[in-house]
């Protein structure tokens, strides 16, 4: 089996620095159960403060944004689907190579329908 070499180092150690040189067991070993109940408060600095309300700011700014972009790409994607489809149906050829009327007349009818709407 590998052993594991074992850092000496802890937020808070009660041994001094002769111990830690040295590598004292018993001390690691209360170290250990020492940092397993130590809890950290953190205190926010006001200056910091603002500097971390100012970055949630921005951060929510460019949340916006590429929620925009997003919003802009889904839309000229259906604009091109809805291109590519037209396309698909108004170049339909019969038989002797003469486009179909049925299509061009039905784009006809949903042009018009959507300019009296508007």
């Amino acid at each position: 089996m590998k052993t594991q070499k074992k850092s000496n180092f802890s937020l808070k150690s009660e041994h001094t620095s002769c111990e830690r040189k040295k590598g004292n067991p018993a001390g690691e070993h209360k170290s250990k159960n020492k940092l397993k109940s130590t809890q950290v408060n953190y205190v926010v600095n006001p200056r910091k403060l603002k500097f971390l309300t100012n970055k949630r700011a921005v951060e929510e700014k460019h949340q916006l944004i590429r929620e925009a972009k997003e919003k802009k790409r889904k839309d000229i994607d259906k604009k091109r689907s809805e291109k590519i489809q037209r396309n698909r149906q108004l170049s339909q050829k019969t038989k002797r190579g003469q486009p179909v009327m049925k299509n061009q007349i039905e784009f006809l009818l949903k042009k018009i329908q959507s300019n009296l709407s508007q």
